[in-house]
């Protein structure tokens, strides 16, 4: 049993309220440094429910659920894949399709590979997807701007080194290194290819998902 002292404090207003959400997970931050102080990373089942738990270097994971779509729930969500159906099918029912969600994020393994993910309403491929992200347009990084994008920056305008592949605003598209050619994220354009080899300045990409971050982290736990 863990029990939680919490002590008056001269300088704390009398109207302060300990929030309770913040508190627990605050509970769940330490509990996470704690447990990766001995532990490289440790994971419980229980019925369908993943719990894992990685070192604090790393930031601290919320427990993971993973189930598997029933057939209505497969074909509700094959009904919003239409831009991903030339390179995944799911109406012909041979895909086992499963979710993963922690922390407000959505992670599609189909066939248990992590291909799709869903955040603020949006559905867009994982690094994983490379099928699909073969097909997609290339915004070339110099090296400087490698740590910068791993760490989920934006794509600014000085650092593109080339665009290959045509594309739309709005498009999603990769971002690679120029040494190794390494994709490093997934964005989307916020202009043409045609418009963005002419610009010079400001952000030419979103980053939405980056390797590390907290997507990558989840699908590599779940």
């Amino acid at each position: 049993m863990l029990i939680v002292t919490v002590q008056s404090t001269p300088n704390v207003p009398s109207s302060f309220e300990l929030d309770q959400d913040y508190f627990v997970e605050a509970l769940l931050k330490d509990l996470c440094c704690n447990i990766g102080h001995s532990l490289h990373a440790y994971k419980s089942t229980f019925k369908g429910l993943y719990a894992s738990f990685k070192p604090c270097r790393g930031g601290w994971v919320l427990p993971i659920s993973r189930r598997t779509l029933s057939h209505k729930e497969v074909k509700s969500l094959a009904f919003q894949l239409s831009s991903f159906k030339d390179y995944l099918d799911l109406e012909g029912g041979r895909f086992s399709v499963e979710v993963a969600q922690a922390g407000g994020v959505d992670i599609y393994f189909i066939n248990r590979v992590p291909l799709l993910f869903r955040s603020g309403g949006v559905i867009a491929p994982t690094l994983l997807f490379e099928t699909y992200l073969s097909s997609l347009g290339r915004v070339v990084v110099d090296m400087g701007a490698v740590a910068h994008v791993c760490n989920g920056a934006n794509i600014m305008a000085p650092g593109v080194r080339g665009v290959h592949g045509s594309f739309q605003e709005g498009s999603f598209v990769t971002v690679v290194d120029e040494k190794y050619g390494k994709t490093l994220a997934v964005g989307r354009a916020l202009y043409s290819s045609e418009s963005m080899v002419n610009i010079s300045r400001g952000v030419v990409v979103e980053n939405i998902h980056y390797v590390g971050d907290k997507i990558y982290r989840i699908y590599k736990l779940a």
